[in-house]
């Protein structure tokens, strides 16, 4: 009986070193990848891949493209694409998203909590656009709002590459 009972209990301890291992190894993970989009971010070499549009008026549009907001440096590239309300018409029927390049835009990072980073963007070259208001979490996940000059606001869901 005493052997059976030192056996189990051999087995349990070397099952919770086993999960206490990985646990240890994934926050280890978790913390790599958040100094991994902490770099990213502060150098300003990241992609934001929508992958869900949510226009104020309608419903949630799952995206199949890609579409994306790539921030390089000094220059800033969107093509994403647009559902909702404007106020003016463009005469280019290719015109129908939110797609420029913009080398000359303000960037303004600030980290209201510890598990996430929000970052103002304004192009100046691009008119259209006022603003890019993007929240990126520590996993990765990201939010989008855009604002318009004459447009509806639009938001997208996606994550950071």
């Amino acid at each position: 009986m005493k052997q059976q009972y030192f056996i189990g209990l051999v087995f349990c301890i070397a099952l919770f070193s086993n999960c206490s291992n990985q646990i240890a190894s994934q926050d280890m993970n978790i913390g790599s990848q958040q100094i991994s989009l902490k770099n990213k971010i502060a150098s300003k070499q990241f992609t934001f891949v929508a992958e869900t549009a949510i226009p104020v008026r309608g419903g949630n549009r799952m995206l199949s493209s890609p579409y994306d907001v790539q921030v390089n440096g000094d220059t800033l590239t969107s093509y994403l694409p647009y559902f909702g309300r404007s106020n003016s018409t463009s005469i280019d029927p290719s015109d129908a998203g939110i797609k420029f390049m913009s080398t000359r835009f303000s960037y303004l990072v600030s980290r209201p909590k510890n598990n996430q980073w929000d970052i103002l963007i304004k192009p100046q070259d691009f008119s259209s656009v006022s603003q890019f208001y993007l929240t990126i979490f520590s996993n990765g996940v990201a939010s989008l709002n855009v604002n318009s000059n004459n447009r509806d606001p639009i938001s997208f869901q996606g994550h950071i590459k």
